[in-house]
């Protein structure tokens, strides 16, 4: 079982509480601040061999950094779903499989139109071009 109370060789686990708050002040979320926590607790594992001489301003610097960059993804989501929302060419479903049919007929009609008025040596110059595809 894991126990959460802070030792004297583990500056995290007491200064956690503290994170907690800077991340709530910053986030939306709750379990935002969370993730932001648990991502900053992994960046501390990772300096374990060259710890920094104040780990209490070191992990709040990389918490709000965490938050800043949480935020920024958040915005660029937001902005991208509401690009495609307003966007008409952005289908919202997908095709019925008779809508489907009818776009492949229509395009089959259109290709025998055209290739309809094309002279003998374009014809056969569209059908070679076709053979390598």
């Amino acid at each position: 079982m894991h126990d959460d109370t802070p030792t004297d060789d583990d500056p995290f686990a007491a200064l956690r509480p503290r994170l907690l708050r800077i991340a709530r002040g910053r986030v939306d979320v709750a379990a935002d601040a969370e993730d932001v926590v648990q991502d900053a607790w992994l960046r501390w594992a990772e300096t374990a061999t060259d710890r920094p001489d104040d780990p209490g301003a070191w992990l709040a610097t990389v918490v709000a950094r965490l938050c800043v960059d949480r935020l920024r993804h958040a915005r660029v989501v937001r902005a991208h779903a509401a690009s495609a929302d307003a966007d008409p060419t952005v289908p919202t479903h997908a095709p019925s499989a008779e809508t489907l049919v009818a776009d492949a007929r229509a395009t089959r009609d259109a290709l025998a139109e055209v290739l309809g008025r094309l002279s003998p040596l374009e014809a056969a110059a569209w059908q070679i071009g076709r053979a390598h595809v």
